[in-house]
């Protein structure tokens, strides 16, 4: 059976269609692209985040999860909020304006919430009015669940019902309520959009330590990815002591 090389990779190749020695030079190519992309498309963005489940292991990952959030630096609740959004509007966009969009919308159904459940007499077009939607909006948001229940207030939520309700982890929850009790001001920038994510607000805050994942049968691919985050000095240094221990 004759052998043929495809050459390198394109950041666009899922991993299913290159040889399993290339994901680690796959996988470099995709964080780059989506790091460095301005206007990287959200459909690219969703399709990275989607075949973390399925490689995050022989990529030297703990989870899919840290795949996502610290080797490509996205939020997951904000790919979430992206995936739905694409699927509603069938049409892509530059990530992070569909990710604007997708947060201004969960914003003002936080304040339709808000204003129901202070004056639970308020009809849906005054609540409408107040926010400045169409009564359709209105009525979308406060759809009853099937015991005519209104959606759970945010302050009265348990981390996992706020999981649920957002589509996101029970972690990154907690580590966005770590960051708003520990650390208000940068709680505020985040909100704000001033971080790629809430990964990247939690490591300058000091709640989180950022890491990288390596395959650890591929000594030159340790190498490489370490060389983008210290220098030749510091990790000779750095074996010449662990050699001392």
């Amino acid at each position: 059976m004759v052998k043929i090389d495809r050459g390198k990779p394109s950041f666009a190749e899922p991993f299913a269609g290159v040889e399993k020695s290339q994901w680690m030079e796959l996988f470099s190519l995709k964080s780059a692209y989506l790091r460095n992309q301005v206007d990287v498309s959200a459909k690219r963005v969703i399709e990275a985040a989607a075949e973390a489940p399925d490689v995050y292991e022989a990529l030297g990952f703990q989870s899919a999860e840290q795949m996502i959030t610290e080797g490509y630096d996205l939020d997951i609740r904000e790919v979430e909020h992206a995936r739905k959004w694409l699927e509603l509007s069938k049409a892509d966009a530059p990530y992070r304006e569909v990710v604007s969009r997708a947060e201004k919308a969960a914003i003002t159904a936080e304040a339709v919430r808000s204003i129901k459940a202070e004056k639970p007499e308020a009809t849906q077009q005054q609540i409408a009015d107040e926010v400045g939607i169409s009564r359709n909006r209105a009525s979308e948001i406060l759809s009853v669940d099937e015991k005519g229940n209104l959606p759970n207030s945010p302050t009265s939520e348990t981390i996992e019902q706020e999981a649920v309700r957002r589509g996101i982890s029970e972690r990154c929850v907690k580590r966005e309520r770590q960051l708003q009790r520990d650390h208000p001001e940068t709680f505020e920038r985040f909100k704000a959009g001033e971080f790629k994510s809430l990964n990247a607000a939690c490591i300058e805050a000091g709640i989180v330590q950022r890491k990288v994942g390596v395959p650890v049968n591929d000594v030159a691919a340790v190498a490489t990815i370490l060389l983008k985050h210290y220098t030749k000095h510091e990790l000779i240094e750095a074996i010449q002591l662990s050699a001392l221990r």
